[in-house]
């Protein structure tokens, strides 16, 4: 019983990897009717893991390029201080997390970068992952970034965390919360 069901979780998982390329081919459908028609009670099972395998990759690969793309439009607001964009890109009930510990709504934030009080010159993201579950979407990154706050130059280090949820066919920022990171 162990066997079979490493059997299943193996080929599963080898869908996955090979995008499907695999769901059409002889030794897709020589596999499928041995283990279904050998093991008839672990039918359900192995379709319930096919289709599950199948819905999750492609969810998150249809997803994945569009909040990317609406990450690094957002960071392009905040490096131009665009009132529209950031409007548009955040959610009205935004929590902008410092790593200094404070916390700003959506207007404290665009307020702040379109007066010159944050001023973001540069901005680079580096370690960058992306996750999509559902309408939710999760990102993590580390920022190195120069900056003019309140007038001084200086430059930051954190890593982030980006939560965007879907709203109407669009990304908005939902919340965001940066830690130092320390030398």
């Amino acid at each position: 019983m162990k066997g079979i069901l490493f059997l299943l979780v193996l080929f599963n998982s080898y869908i996955s990897r090979t995008a499907f390329n695999a769901l059409n081919s002889a030794v897709f459908k020589s596999f499928q009717y041995l283990l279904l028609n050998l093991y008839p009670m672990k039918k359900i099972v192995f379709i319930a893991l096919s289709w599950l395998s199948f819905y999750s990759v492609s969810a998150q690969s249809k997803e994945v390029p569009s909040l990317a793309s609406a990450l690094q439009q957002f960071h392009q607001a905040m490096i131009n201080a665009d009132p529209i964009l950031l409007n548009q890109l955040t959610a009205d009930s935004l929590s902008y997390g410092h790593s200094g510990g404070n916390i700003e709504n959506k207007a404290s934030f665009v307020d702040h970068l379109v007066s010159g009080q944050s001023d973001f010159v540069t901005m680079d993201v580096t370690d960058l992952t992306i996750s999509v579950v559902d309408h939710v979407g999760i990102v993590r990154c580390s920022l190195f970034a120069n900056i003019n706050d309140k007038g001084k130059p200086s430059t930051v280090k954190l890593k982030l965390m980006y939560v965007w949820m879907k709203e109407k066919k669009e990304w908005k920022l939902l919340a965001r919360q940066a830690v130092k990171i320390l030398p």
